[in-house]
């Protein structure tokens, strides 16, 4: 059964009790969300990782661009933030899918060895 759909708790009804009493309807929002992270990259890291791909790194892919930002630029990012925040901004492009398949289909067709 899931957490939400269970009734609260004496001692957490009583919490809510208190902060809508306190707060009025304010008190009751979940402040979680309001919260900013601590770990979130600033503006000008962003921009600065673009930038440097733009005009120093143009045409190579994720992983040579990684390598260079690590060593030569201090970058403190893991390889998939700076993958993801390239494929945002549009300077380098998504790899293609490698498809569907399923074991036994060949050309469309099921293949066994022990037909033949």
């Amino acid at each position: 059964m899931r957490a939400h759909s269970l009734p609260p708790r004496k001692r957490g009804f009583r919490r809510y009790v208190d902060r809508y009493e306190d707060e009025g309807l304010d008190g009751l929002a979940d402040k979680r969300l309001e919260q900013v992270s601590a770990r979130r990259a600033s503006v000008d890291e962003v921009v600065r990782i673009k930038t440097l791909s733009r005009e120093h790194y143009e045409g190579r892919n994720v992983r040579h661009f990684y390598r260079f930002y690590r060593r030569e630029h201090q970058g403190t990012r893991s390889y998939t933030w700076v993958k993801n925040a390239l494929q945002g901004a549009g300077l380098v492009t998504k790899a293609p899918g490698r498809g569907w398949t399923y074991p036994g289909l060949v050309d469309g067709r099921w293949f066994s060895p022990l037909l033949f």
